[in-house]
């Protein structure tokens, strides 16, 4: 596996358990590990305190856009599909 720099969890190449393994192992120990996500669950937290085992981690978390910038979007979408 690559090193992965961004993860959608749609394919087995990109899932967050896998790429989260693959990065605290490729990672000297003595680093802390920062990432960011706009979707967290009790499952993925747990993943990550388990591989952390002890080691300085920073997560960022994001929000869910407003309806509003939702709405921008599909529109930015479906206009630069036409």
């Amino acid at each position: 596996m690559e090193r992965p720099e961004l993860l959608d969890n749609q394919d087995s190449d990109t899932r967050h358990g896998v790429a989260l393994e693959y990065l605290f192992g490729d990672i000297p120990g003595h680093h802390a590990f920062a990432a960011a996500t706009g979707y967290v669950n009790l499952g993925g937290l747990h993943h990550l305190a388990t591989l952390a085992d002890g080691r300085p981690l920073r997560l960022l978390l994001g929000l869910r856009p407003t309806l509003g910038w939702e709405r921008i979007c599909r529109r930015l979408t479906a206009s630069s599909v036409s």
